[in-house]
Parts: structure tokens; sequence; C-alpha cells
């Protein structure tokens, strides 16, 4: 075993430093190293406990028709020695690939990957945006876009599409803009819907990709990543229309409004009684091999707060908190307006190939955060397809 792989010297690095060696293995990599570096993060008291039963499902599901694994020895038609060594590997790879799956679910808070942190992209391309003086008044100015990739830990071949296609869209739409007034043409006049949808067909209203440039693009990355186009969005009636067209079961909340896509993606806004108040919230299912429509800008991204958190339900999510107030909203006392601010919080969740964000405001501190956390059942946003 190589000295990178020894036991000295993985029970020498941190909890940091074993995640980061984790997220740099590959299916290539030998079996003998999958193990070691697994045996050393599994022993650790600070590592999360891996969901087996998700990781006996897929094992199995990816074993299925192979030599059983348990059985008496005149049971089994012992293949040769070379068949037995191939076999022996090919189990242990896969179970191994089953076991990371479930327990990546766990550890991708504390490696990083799925916080606000892992999924804002800096643009480089300045935006109208407002923020708070210390006077406590709003001001306009140019900032640069910071957006939120809603799909896909960091790495996924999701966020990677997501990546390009948030990338050039901002980018391209900006440039045709300028390049519309500075030839004395109205601001839009450079759409072509009608080529777009030749290209995409129903994905042009879902994508926004309002010409054949972008139309192409879209394409492009999607076939790059080996990801699909939505296809189609409905819009339901009411929350017993919404889980019967996103397979859900009911999480609690009043909804709004809310459109569900063909795979059960969805984007739902709504709201719930907190402290005696409503409070609005944006609910947001992707589901993987598929590129996500929409993302979020962030005005203020380094006045994040990130951490874990389990709620009371036995779900494990990862939470940011403006620490500042950035949220300016109405509540109403007596009948009368009066005006507050809000602390913008995200939670985000992942489970079977789903990944869900939770986003609102709260008025308090990290404990409200957590509380906000706790409104919904994530779990059963999560799952469920229709």
């Amino acid at each position: 075993m190589t000295d990178k792989y020894s036991a000295e010297r993985l029970h020498s690095m941190t909890d940091a430093e074993l995640e980061e060696l984790i997220r740099g293995l590959s299916p290539e990599t030998e079996p003998e190293f999958w193990l070691a570096v697994m045996e050393e993060y599994s022993r650790r008291e600070s590592a999360p406990v891996p969901d087996a039963q998700t990781a006996y499902r897929d094992f199995r599901a990816e074993y299925a028709g192979q030599q059983p694994l348990f059985c008496d020895a005149e049971d089994l038609d012992m293949p040769r020695p070379v068949e037995r060594r191939r076999l022996s590997k090919t189990v242990r790879i896969v179970l191994i690939a089953a076991i990371l799956s479930a327990l990546f679910a766990a550890t991708a808070y504390a490696a990083g990957w799925f916080g606000l942190r892992e999924r804002s992209l800096s643009t480089g391309i300045q935006v109208d945006s407002f923020s708070k003086t210390e006077e406590g008044e709003w001001k306009e100015q140019e900032k640069e876009a910071v957006l939120f990739i809603p799909a896909g830990y960091k790495d996924s071949d999701e966020y990677k599409a997501s990546e390009e296609w948030f990338l050039f869209d901002l980018a391209y739409r900006e440039d045709m803009i300028d390049r519309c007034v500075a030839a004395g043409l109205g601001a839009w006049d450079w759409l072509d819907d009608e080529g777009a949808a030749e290209l995409l067909g129903d994905s042009v209203r879902i994508y926004s990709a309002v010409d054949v440039p972008m139309a192409e693009k879209l394409l492009e990355i999607c076939e790059k990543y080996s990801l699909k186009l939505h296809s189609s969005r409905v819009f339901a009636e009411d929350m017993q229309d919404f889980c019967r067209l996103s397979g859900t079961e009911p999480f609690g909340g009043e909804m709004g409004t809310a459109y569900v896509f063909e795979d059960g993606s969805y984007l739902l806004e709504g709201s719930f009684i907190y402290q005696g108040e409503y409070l609005d919230y944006s609910l947001e299912r992707h589901i993987e091999g598929t590129l996500p429509p929409f993302t979020r800008r962030l005005s203020e991204p380094e006045n994040y707060e990130e951490w874990g958190y389990t709620t009371s339900r036995g779900c494990t999510v990862c939470i940011d908190w403006s620490k500042e107030a950035d949220h300016l909203y109405y509540t109403y006392e007596q009948r009368e307006p009066v005006l507050n601010y809000g602390h913008t919080v995200f939670v985000s969740y992942a489970k079977d190939g789903a990944l869900l964000t939770l986003w609102g405001y709260v008025t308090g501190g990290k404990e409200a955060a957590q509380e906000f956390a706790e409104l919904l059942d994530l779990e059963a946003a999560c799952t469920g397809r229709p």
C-alpha cells in the first residue's frame, strides 16, 4: 500500500483532510485504498453514520443477477480462481460505491458540498442591487451578480451544467441588450421565440431560451453532460392536487402557487403560521438527471453563516442564515402596517436523487433559523415521484 493510503498517514489526517481525500477517489482507485480510507473515516467519532438501509438497497440493485454473497459452500458453484478473484473485486467495488452513496448523503454537509457557499457562483457581471445603509435606509448600487445553483452537489454533472448555462444566459442577455441599445434599437429586439421553439419545443418556455443561439447553447450543454431538459410543467390547483402531481405526501404549510415538472421537480411558494403570523416561503425540488430551469441571485453571500442541523424528524440539513438583516417586509400590528427587517434563510436537504431547498426569512438569530427548518416535513417533501 502506498504511503498516501497507509494507516499511519490516514490516521494523522484531520477530518477535513480525510474528506478531501474521499472526494478525490474514483472508480479506478484500487479497492484496497477505498477500504483503507473508509475504514479510517468510519471509526472516527465525528463521522456521520451512513444510511445502511439505503446502501443495502443500492447494492442489491447494482449486484442483481450475480453470484450470491452469503450461502453454504455446497450451494455455490465455485468459479475458477481467476474468476473468483475478479468476482471478489467486483463485489467489493460495488459494495463500497453503495456505502459511499449513502454516506455522502450525510457527509456532504461536513465536506462542504451542500451549502450556499459551495453552490454560489460568482459571475463577474455587474447588475443593479439594493443594500441597507448604516442608517437603515435602502440604496441602489451595482454589484457583481452571484448565483445560487439549485441542483446537484459540487462537481456533479447537474452542477457543472448549471454553471455553464446560467453564466451563458446572464452574459448573453446583457450583451444582446447592450448591442441593441447601442444600435438604437429596442432592448429586446433580438428575441426570436419562434426560432428557439423549433429547436426546443415546449422547453423554450421553461428555460426562457429566447433566440436560436440560446437554444443551441442549451442543447449543447445538455448533450455534453448527458442531461435532459424539462419538457412540461403543470400548475397545481391546491395542495391535494400538488401532492398528486408531484407524488409527495402532505408536508405542512399552505400553498400559494406551485407548478410541477414531468419528473416530479417542482417550485412551490406558500406560507405557514410562525409565531402567530403568516410567513412566506419558497420550496424547490430538483431531481437528478435534468438541468434545472431557474436559479436565484444572492445579494451578499459573504453575509451568511452556515452549519449542519438535524431536525426533530431526523433530517440532516444544511442551514445558511444571513447574519445581517437583509429582507424588507411588512407585518400588521393592530391592523397597521409595520416595517421590519428579516434574515434570509436557506435550508438544504437531499434524499433519493432529489435536492430540496427551502427559502424564506426569520426575524431572529440562529435558533430561529433552526425553527424555520422544523416547520415542514422535509423528507416527505423530498421523496415521492409522480
